[in-house]
């Protein structure tokens, strides 16, 4: 029974995203860049100039989730250094961890 049961109940088939966007009418989705987040706080109500600059480079590349490894590969900071900042980062209320990958934590 399992997908066919639910198809037959009025399933929609999901295969990507969008494919779940477009069911609510949601035709055009933008992308957050960097620059978003320098301009708008209306996204994320802290800007970079504001922030410590030892953690502007771990920020700016966090605009997708991210392991360790990943982060330590795109700002070329160490793994030990990177995680004492990362810790501090948290606590700061600047990101978050989800999954094992780091995310910048919305101001709500």
């Amino acid at each position: 029974m399992g997908s066919n049961g639910f198809i037959k109940k009025g399933a929609n088939m999901v295969l990507e995203p969008m494919d779940i966007l477009e069911k609510y009418g949601i035709k055009k989705v933008r992308q957050i860049t960097i620059e978003d987040l320098d301009t708008s706080p209306k996204i994320y109500d802290l800007k970079l100039n504001n922030m410590k600059e030892e953690y502007r480079a771990i920020y700016k590349v966090l605009y997708e989730p991210l392991n360790v490894n990943e982060i330590s590969i795109k700002t070329n900071i160490s793994i030990t250094e990177l995680y004492e900042k990362l810790f501090m980062m948290e606590i700061e209320g600047l990101i978050k961890k989800y999954e094992n990958k780091y995310v910048i934590k919305k101001r709500e």
